[in-house]
């Protein structure tokens, strides 16, 4: 690293000057090298902090308890685009007669998302309402292709209860099969709110269902049910696939479960967290259930032995040479530890790496999600806190990966705001995951997707109805028709340029481009109705000047070094001179850094927008 000192670029007010530096003249620091995908030696990330909401239900505040219990992400219209299962529930004052228990559909048009089918899963039985189908609410979703067919099926489980429901779907549409895990419907809540997941392993093509049946209770002894099916979904049923016995150590307070390759067979295996001392709670345990022979019925296992209590586990493959690794979230919701594979002809993982600073959530911790949400092809971690409530700004946070899962960064500031927002705080020892991460609208990067609680909403006339919405954060931006990261006059001149066509249709208008004849171009059809019309360009127009590639907490960055300082005085001024002489000063950099006032481009009415950033 070199450093360079040079004059304040004249044309900015003497006050100013005075203000930003005290002197004339800066240095600012200029490293020899430094990577094109990122801004300088920071992460990039392109989050905007403000959230977005999808509306499910508006009720009145006679429900009691409105909350979304977990939110899955995946293709179930077929469109090639990721869609949002929403598994939700609400309780009236009134009685169990009036309860809702939904699962609701948003299919994703590549800029919004629209209303699809809403399955009521509640079935009343007034001569035993405690038998009532979903009586206690909803809980976990899943998604995951069951009967092999090439589309997304779902499964979907009860809050305090014995039911499950597999959601079929098919050409036809969906279709519901109610299931109970015990073969009978009881009034007896055997189940606590589990974690489920959909991973193949017997390699046959078909995901198997696999839930964490219990913390504390497990029936039969069994520590995790599976589900499968050998053709079509309303035949799945419980193999009991089981440990080795030899290899069997008891393991309770099971919170959390994950999958990946881990023996290096091309088939799926299992890890799970929990504790080895029952009753107590003390001694934790990861364990590795590996190498399933459907046969015999049982894993292998690997047993590693962390230093805390874990509240959920998620599996990473980085394609690192020792295979893949898991992140360990604590019970306090305070540190993350990464947990690599280790080379060697035996299943082994080793902890290498913690990441602290976390705000917790005691006794509850926080729940995980695996995604590469800066572009740079490392799954990062995403994480959000089961016990945050309405004050609380910092419920979501991101991990960011690189190396082969070696090196963690947590992103400084926080990257979302989560003020206004709860989570449900009933049952505190398994929680649905209620997070996820997909690139949703197609626009580059996935967006981080989650569900809370309703929202009160004061209407004029003095009253208070409850929003339940999913609550999504945009990455990057939806009028990038040419995927360069920002919406500009390029993007809005090739958008123009397919105006009018649609998906395999020849248009029989010319563009007055010679012989040139339109085409229909799917990334200027930015709401993916089939069509670039004055939709997609009313889209392209609300979003002119979005940057994908100048995060909010990067703005005032000038001279790249990842934090706002002194340094950054001269590189701003020789950005106001235009963007020629800022690159070719600080090359690898953006102009748009030094757009202090977020107005979309660089001028003097940043001035004292900048000098704010510098307090």
């Amino acid at each position: 690293m070199r450093q360079q000192c040079g004059m304040l670029a004249t044309g900015v007010s003497l006050v100013a000057v005075a203000l930003l530096s005290g002197s004339p003249e800066v240095c600012w620091a200029e490293e020899s090298e430094r990577g094109r995908a990122g801004i300088g030696t920071a992460p990039l990330t392109l989050f905007s902090s403000t959230p977005h909401f999808a509306n499910i239900v508006e009720l009145p505040d006679e429900y009691t308890i409105v909350t979304i219990t977990d939110v899955e992400v995946g293709d179930l219209n077929g469109d090639g685009r990721p869609d949002l299962a929403v598994l939700w529930f609400a309780s009236h004052q009134s009685g169990p007669t009036a309860h809702m228990r939904r699962l609701t559909l948003l299919y994703s048009d590549g800029t919004e998302f629209r209303r699809g089918p809403e399955f009521d899963l509640y079935e009343y039985d007034p001569d035993d309402p405690f038998e009532a189908i979903f009586f206690n609410g909803t809980s976990e979703l899943c998604l995951g292709d069951f009967d092999g067919d090439g589309d997304l099926d779902m499964a979907a489980a009860a809050f305090y209860g014995d039911e499950l429901y597999f959601i079929e779907n098919a050409d036809e549409g969906f279709t519901t099969h109610l299931r109970f895990p015990f073969g009978i419907n009881s009034s007896a809540t055997f189940l606590t709110p589990p974690e489920m997941l959909a991973v193949d392993l017997t390699g046959d093509g078909r995901d198997e269902l696999v839930v964490v049946s219990d913390p504390i209770v497990h029936i039969n002894a069994e520590v995790i049910h599976f589900w499968t099916t050998d053709s079509d979904v309303e035949f799945m049923y419980r193999p009991m696939w089981e440990p080795n016995p030899a290899d069997v150590l008891f393991v309770q307070w099971t919170r959390a479960i994950g999958a990946a390759d881990f023996d290096g067979d091309g088939i799926a295996d299992l890890c799970l967290t929990g504790s080895v001392n029952p009753p107590a709670e003390d001694d934790p345990v990861l364990s590795i259930w590996y190498g399933l022979e459907p046969q015999s019925q049982g894993f292998q296992v690997y047993n590693a032995f962390p230093d805390f209590l874990c509240s959920d586990v998620v599996a990473f493959d980085f394609g690192h040479p020792c295979g893949p690794g898991v992140a360990l979230v604590n019970l306090d919701g305070t540190v993350v530890q990464y947990w690599a594979g280790m080379c060697g002809p035996d299943v082994g993982l080793e902890p290498v790496a913690d990441v602290w600073g976390f705000p917790g959530s005691p006794d509850r911790g926080m729940t995980g999600v695996a995604g590469d949400v800066d572009g740079d092809g490392d799954a990062d971690l995403i994480t959000k806190q089961k016990r945050g409530d309405v004050y609380d700004p910092r419920q979501i946070d991101v991990v960011l990966a690189s190396n082969n899962g070696s090196d963690w960064t947590r992103l400084e500031p926080a990257p979302f705001d989560t003020i206004g927002l709860s989570n449900f705080y009933a049952a505190p020892h398994l929680r649905p995951r209620n997070l996820a991460v997909a690139d949703v609208f197609g626009n580059v990067l996935p967006e981080v997707i989650s569900g809370f609680e309703a929202r009160e909403i004061e209407q004029p006339d003095g009253s208070v109805t409850l929003s339940l919405d999913v609550v999504y954060w945009m990455n990057s931006t939806v009028g990038d028709v040419d995927r360069d990261g920002d919406t500009d006059i390029a993007d809005q001149g090739l958008l123009e340029l397919a105006l009018g066509t649609c998906q395999g249709v020849v248009p029989d208008r010319l563009l007055g481009l010679g012989n040139r004849i339109a085409e229909y171009n799917p990334d200027a059809d930015l709401d993916k109705d089939g069509c670039v019309n004055s939709f997609d360009l009313a889209v392209l127009e609300a979003d002119l000047g979005a940057r994908c590639c100048v995060p909010d907490q990067y703005v005032g960055d000038c001279n790249c070094d990842g934090i706002i300082d002194l340094m950054d005085v001269n590189p701003f001024v020789v950005a106001l001179e235009g963007v020629g002489e800022y690159y070719a000063l600080a090359p690898y950099c953006n102009w748009l850094n030094a757009d202090a006032n977020l107005d979309g481009t660089v001028n003097f009415s940043d001035v004292n927008a900048f000098i704010d950033l510098l307090k």
